[in-house]
């Protein structure tokens, strides 16, 4: 009599290993012995992607998609887990075109310009080196520097530019001896996630200051430094006294 065939699967998975034989019993005449983690009951046949596997005293099918690579919610993963495909399953990202980046938000793909590195202005002789992705000009810079051919010197004062060590100095002098705490805190209280890391970068990286930007006109701001219109007045006049 041929030995009966046995199929053998791995025991912590269950997923079909191979196929052999039935050993015969040296005390039992006509006793087959199957191995551990072996079974003489034959195996569904399997659609192509999917897999044998043992649970418990039965076969079952499951899916396979170990070893292929997908995106998951932005991220490029390769699937290691026999079973269906995990939620979150996207295409894979579009080419980026010549100056621009694919960008994984709000659930799908997006392709943002990108002019990182890129010199655009916040105003006249105002230079800003773009550090986000996306269209600059839709947060107020522009490509071309339009400073106007005029001397500062010729301007009235509130419409002189300043220098970062200028605002600062003058916030000194008017005692607050850590500007940079005293308005970052002013900021931290904008509750536009967008605006208010915009609000920052203006803060801490302007080369120049002009009267009427958002920061020294916002009511929320003025409010939150206890500052009224005619106080950055003064403070901006104090300021023309420093050094640049």
């Amino acid at each position: 009599m041929a030995a009966p065939n046995v199929y053998h699967f791995h025991p912590g998975t269950g997923v079909l290993t191979g196929s052999g034989s039935a050993d015969p019993s040296p005390k039992e005449p006509g006793v087959w012995i199957v191995p551990a983690n072996a079974t003489r009951e034959t195996p569904p046949e399997v659609p192509s992607g999917h897999i044998a596997v043992r649970d418990g005293d039965a076969w079952t099918v499951a899916e396979d998609h170990r070893g292929e690579v997908h995106w998951i919610n932005g991220m490029q993963v390769t699937i290691d887990e026999i079973g269906p495909l995990p939620a979150g399953i996207s295409e894979a990202p579009p080419e980026a075109g010549e100056g621009q980046e694919v960008v994984w938000q709000d659930g799908a793909w997006a392709i943002l310009a990108d002019h990182r590195g890129e010199i655009w202005y916040t105003g006249p002789n105002a230079p800003f080196i773009v550090d986000f992705l996306g269209d600059p000009a839709q947060h107020g810079l522009v490509s071309v520097n339009p400073a106007i051919d005029v001397d500062e010197e010729e301007l009235p004062p509130l419409e002189r530019h300043l220098t970062k060590r200028q605002v600062n100095a003058a916030l000194i002098l008017a005692g607050q001896v850590d500007p940079d705490a005293f308005i970052e805190a002013a900021i931290a209280l904008i509750g536009d996630a967008t605006q208010r890391a915009l609000a920052l970068n203006d803060w801490r990286y302007a080369p120049y200051y002009e009267r009427n930007h958002p920061l020294f006109n916002d009511p929320a701001m003025l409010a939150a430094t206890g500052l009224s219109e005619p106080d950055i007045d003064g403070l901006w006049l104090t300021a023309l006294g420093t050094p640049v």
